[in-house]
């Protein structure tokens, strides 16, 4: 459901849908799209294992920390 920030990672790396809180009918039709289309789940699974390797790799955990630690020097 669209709650937090959920809504800015699964739509922005294109590797997920969101519907809004309460809203079932929508839920079920996002469900229907998933069950119907191999293509679809396929889609979205390849998004999502390209958006983890970009974003949670060696490199951009040591640039994570390597700000983090420069941020606390600072202050």
């Amino acid at each position: 459901t669209d709650v937090g920030g959920i809504k800015e990672i699964l739509i922005g790396e294109d590797c997920g849908r969101v519907f809004p809180v309460n809203d079932i009918k929508s839920g079920a039709e996002l469900l229907i799209q998933f069950l119907e289309s191999y293509d679809f789940r396929a889609s979205l699974g390849n998004n999502g294992k390209k958006a983890i390797a970009k974003k949670y790799n060696s490199t951009s955990f040591k640039v994570f920390f390597e700000n983090l630690y420069c941020e606390i020097l600072d202050n």
